[in-house]
């Protein structure tokens, strides 16, 4: 691919992943691809030296106008790429991600106002944006509806963010090149939004806008499409931030959205022509390794996460203030009909306005990809540890029965032994929380950190009756809770926690995460949709008011199972 003198590309190194046909997958039927180590000395996949399309594209700007010097710098980063491919009659175009405005008042002596989602904010954006030189597009995120001060509902809001971007609709679509189309999906809710303002919840208006658009733009027929959203869909495998997002169950699009969070990765999963999804939200950089997803991973890693033909890229941030792990980065995106690039533009340090290659993505029919990563990634330092999040793999699980009153001692069995950690545990200590089964997301969480830092895992799967609504579960010590927004969650005394109304929680075979220090547990009632997972002490977990065999007749056809490794707390 030509480039202009001033783009600076990172030099390709091992590790490189390739994707290969791998045969059929249960659930859909269509072919999965399964991504493999290739040798270093292997060939990497390039593309060939024409591209059609150079997208650049925007993570959280959170602008303020008081602190511009940041975006300034990282426009004239990209201009020489634009005016390059502009003169070479390649499209161009940009993509903003939304969070537009910093969330405080830039004018705090003057007043308390939000800058965030005001006319004022969405005018200077469209200034900023309007002057890379190409036409830009934008989605909403979180913040852009914030305007709590000037509007008093979320349409009139919205309305003045279309008319001040001159955006028809929330959501967008440009054919990019041919039979390849760039595609947003906007937040248009705040203030009426259910659980938390700060959800990215996409409406069921655009959701069917969205469907019909995959559907009549089929892979088979050589469609191509990058889509943009400002958090990503569950499934997606993207490194993900719990401290702030998680816990507050605004992680993911529609995250307390019950049948509509999974389906984006169910319709990405059907509709091959879907290559790549852009999102920002959580102020990452884009170094880390899960910084981008292949549509798979080998089966001996990890649970097969079916993500179609779809590679994931997270989208870091311009300004240093926002940024959560000091990196200030964007991405660009480079392409043809034979495949496409991912980039990463670096906005700070020495080789700042430098363009490294991250991923190359060729084509080898319409649902056949070749993934390539381009350089090593980051290794985690101690300041990064609180957005590590670790997710089950295969052969992680082992059988552990239960005795005939209904007790289990964990220890007892093959896969558990005095040094055993963790299957699942985050690096700042929480570990109360909920994990979507089918994903393997976290999905909230619900405690602190404990006190002990060796920890057990008992995961207890009981099909009860549908009718069943509620759980309760006494333990010694008081614990203090963090509530998720879509659980109903109560404590009745120092010595009992209430959770309710399962049924609203519609994500299937969802964990709930029990803290180190419980030392007697007692269950009355589990919803059948419901996976119950214990970390605990080594005391043995037993039933202290006769509960399960209340429950004797529906115990028989339970499935007790432990899944452990050898993860640790650092």
């Amino acid at each position: 691919m030509p480039v202009a003198s001033t783009l600076r590309l990172g030099r390709a190194r091992a590790p490189v992943f390739r994707a290969c046909a791998s045969g059929l997958d249960s659930d859909m039927g269509t072919t999965f691809y399964q991504d493999s180590l290739c040798d270093e000395e292997e060939e990497a996949c390039e593309l060939p030296e024409d591209d059609e399309f150079t997208v650049a594209i925007l993570g959280d700007l959170h602008l303020d106008p008081r602190k511009m010097e940041d975006y300034y710098a990282g426009r004239e980063h990209f201009k020489p790429i634009l005016e390059d491919a502009t003169a070479r009659g390649v499209n161009a175009a940009l993509v903003s991600l939304g969070d537009l405005g910093e969330s405080k008042s830039v004018r705090p002596e003057e007043t308390a106002e939000l800058f965030a989602g005001t006319s004022e904010c969405h005018e200077l954006a469209a200034d900023f944006l309007g002057s890379f030189g190409v036409p830009y597009e934008v989605i909403g995120g979180n913040h852009d509806l914030e305007g709590i001060d000037e509007f008093s509902t979320d349409e009139e809001n919205l309305e003045a963010f279309l008319r001040i971007h001159n955006k028809p609709t929330p959501q967008f679509s440009r054919l990019i090149a041919d039979k390849t189309m760039l595609v947003g999906l906007c937040s248009t809710v705040f203030r009426s939004a259910k659980y938390t303002s700060h959800e990215v919840i996409i409406d069921d208006e655009q959701l069917r806008w969205f469907e019909k658009l995959l559907e009549d733009h089929p892979a088979d027929e050589g469609w191509k499409l990058f889509v943009f959203s400002h958090a990503p869909p569950i499934g997606s495998g993207l490194r993900v931030l719990q401290e702030n997002h998680v816990v507050n169950g605004c992680c993911w699009l529609n995250h307390s959205g019950g049948d509509t969070t999974r389906k984006f990765i169910e319709l990405v999963r059907k509709h091959r022509c879907v290559k790549a999804w852009f999102s920002g939200h959580f102020h990452l950089g884009q170094d880390y390794e899960d910084s981008i997803t292949f549509p798979t991973i080998p089966r001996e890693v990890g649970p097969y996460p079916n993500r179609g033909s779809c590679v994931f890229a997270q989208t870091s941030v311009m300004r240093s203030g926002s940024s959560r792990d000091g990196r200030q980065q964007s991405r660009l995106l480079r392409g043809n009909k034979d495949g496409f690039q991912i980039c990463t533009v670096q906005h700070s340090g020495d080789n700042a306005g430098a363009v490294r290659l991250d991923a190359t993505i060729t084509y080898k029919d319409t649902s056949h990809e070749v993934g390539v990563y381009a350089h090593e990634h980051a290794e985690l330092k101690a300041k990064d540890n609180f957005i590590k999040v670790y997710s089950p793999s295969a052969g992680d699980e082992c059988y552990i029965s239960y005795d005939d009153e209904g007790s289990l001692d964990p220890t007892k069995g093959q896969c558990v032994d005095d040094g055993t950690i963790a299957w699942w545990h985050m690096s700042d200590g929480r570990v109360l929380g909920m994990y979507g089964e089918w994903p393997r997301s976290p999905l909230s969480l619900l405690l602190a950190r404990p006190r002990a830092r060796r920890i057990q895992l008992v995961a207890i799967f009981i099909p009860l009756p549908a009718s069943v609504l509620s759980l309760s579960l006494f333990v010694k010590t008081p614990m203090r809770l963090a509530l998720a927004p879509h659980l109903a969650v109560s404590a009745a005394s120092s010595a009992c926690i209430h959770i309710h109304n399962f049924r609203n929680f519609r994500t299937p075979l969802a964990y709930l995460l029990i803290p180190t220090i419980m030392h007697a547990l007692s269950i009355f009632m589990l919803n059948a949709c419901m996976q119950l997972l214990i970390l605990r002490s080594r005391a043995c977990l037993s039933c202290m008011h006769g509960s399960l065999s209340r429950c004797a007749h529906h115990l028989h056809s339970c499935h007790f199972s432990s899944v452990l490794s050898r993860a640790s707390f650092p």
